[in-house]
């Protein structure tokens, strides 16, 4: 599933582009793009436009709309009109929406041919601050307009919407028959039309799990919304803030984990170093150091951490998505290095494939990953880890399959081990709600016997110290 994200606009209650709105500490992209993935979407693509320049991911497709000011959202989608190619359902949505994931999820699993998500609004509610309202009839869209005559249920058009492959290219065209009206047209417009030439529109409706956040009494009613808050934001991390203490995480400065690293580069004896999810530049200035003469690149999706590199004597520096490693040319390296970065990316056999399409022939692959200690302790270590971040659980036995799936031979895998790791020191320097840095401590507190076994936990000053496993997978390219 793909999906386009239009915030091309500027807001009514903010200088900051609808992309950068604050939720307590996250930016609105932020939690969109983790949620929209958590959904099932693999590839996004977002249109912005006022303040373009502010506005920054290296891991999703950005286009401008230079002529945000003139177009309506419909204007935007035009821009992102190629993606309708019948390769994949495509889900739309406005950028200046919350929303949690099983909303994704809901319209992927909806009949028809287009599925459109409304909200049955509450007495209570504010009506005025919506842009278009719904009307439907036993469960089907019969049109969307600025205002509702309370003909059948009375409820909102979200815009979140996704449009089936098989509907993609007429979709397409009926943006192009707008477009002739030369004038600043929204979502709804698309879908009376739609409506008109038959197309079955299934409504999806819902009672909670989104929020509009395009005037300042949607803004500050999303921030009383401690359920909706709570359900989106538990799992992102702020890697603007974790920049700034990255080097102070005891399990990024571990010598045991760079020295495993550096045997591997030794062994391989490299002329050209990729390191994929460079950071601060810790591994690849390891490599560097050990190897001497050589090329040594480093690429990663946050420019925060690429800032803070401290010495950029013979490095090639590159802002990029892992998942692709697109501009990176083929067949290039010797040694391509990822440390703790795979459990961060989607789709983790894509990762690995564009990994194998960059390395020459006889080129190693060093994968160096967090593992649950035991298998018994999997779905506490996933439970935990919800609360810190996206991230993907994989043991050594998931390791080694992914470098098998994505073309590897003679995989190997070693653990190192690193004891008396800190919790204060890593949950306190990752760069997320202090809510949520509570909850976790909480959750060793209250471990259940086996994972304090199998983690050898123990609680002294305030802390808990435990042994930590890392699985280093190698594999080579023949």
């Amino acid at each position: 599933m793909k999906a386009i994200i239009l915030a091309a606009g500027r807001p009514s209650f903010t200088s900051l582009p609808i992309s950068n709105l604050d939720l307590e500490g996250q930016q609105l992209l932020d939690i969109q793009i983790s949620c929209l993935r958590e959904g099932g979407v693999q590839d996004i693509v977002l249109v912005t436009g006022y303040r373009a320049q502010d506005v920054r991911r290296a891991d999703i497709g950005i286009r401008v709309n230079s002529e945000w000011e003139r177009s309506g959202s419909l204007g935007s989608l035009a821009l992102a009109r190629d993606l309708f190619d019948g390769s994949d359902d495509v889900l739309v949505l406005y950028g200046d929406t919350l929303f949690e994931p099983w909303v994704v999820r809901s319209l992927a699993e909806a009949s028809g041919t287009v599925a459109a998500l409304c909200l049955i609004e509450r007495f209570n509610r504010d009506l005025g601050q919506y842009r278009e309202f719904a009307e439907i009839e036993d469960g089907a869209l019969r049109r969307v307009g600025a205002a509702s005559d309370g003909h059948a249920v009375r409820s909102v058009f979200t815009g979140m919407c996704l449009v089936r492959r098989t509907k993609a290219s007429a979709l397409a065209g009926y943006l192009v028959e707008l477009a002739r009206q030369e004038k600043a047209l929204h979502l709804g417009a698309l879908f009376n039309l739609m409506l008109q030439r038959g197309v079955d529109v299934n409504a999806v409706l819902a009672e909670r799990g989104w929020a509009e956040l395009s005037s300042e009494a949607g803004y500050r009613e999303a921030l009383e919304d401690r359920i909706l808050l709570e359900r989106v934001i538990q799992i992102h991390v702020d890697w603007g803030q974790r920049a700034k203490r990255y080097d102070q995480l005891d399990w990024v400065n571990n010598d045991a984990l760079l020295a495993a690293m550096v045997k591997v580069a030794r062994d391989a004896n490299p002329r050209r170093v990729l390191d994929v999810g460079t950071g601060s530049g810790k591994v690849l200035l390891g490599l560097r150091d050990a190897q001497g003469a050589g090329e040594f690149w480093g690429l990663d999706s946050s420019q925060e951490m690429l800032e803070r590199i401290p010495s950029r004597d013979n490095l090639t520096l590159r802002l990029g998505d892992a998942e692709t490693l697109e501009g990176i040319p083929d067949g290039h390296f010797d040694l391509v290095t990822a440390r703790m970065v795979f459990h961060h990316i989607n789709d983790t056999v894509r990762a690995a494939r564009s990994v194998h399409r960059v390395l020459a022939g006889g080129g190693c692959f060093a994968l160096c990953e967090g593992v649950p200690p035991s298998l018994r302790t999997v779905k506490w270590y996933t439970e935990m880890f919800r609360y810190k971040e996206d991230r993907k659980t994989l043991t050594e036995v998931d390791l080694i399959n992914l470098m098998v799936s994505a073309g590897f031979t003679d995989v190997y895998t070693r653990t190192v081990i690193m004891r008396n790791a800190s919790l204060n020191n890593w949950i306190d320097n990752s760069g997320i709600p202090q809510r949520n840095v509570d909850i976790i401590k909480q959750m060793h507190h209250d471990a259940p016997g086996y994972v304090r076994e199998d983690y050898e936990m123990r609680f002294e000053n305030g802390d808990c110290l435990m042994t930590w496993r890392f699985a280093l997978t190698v594999g080579f390219k023949r």
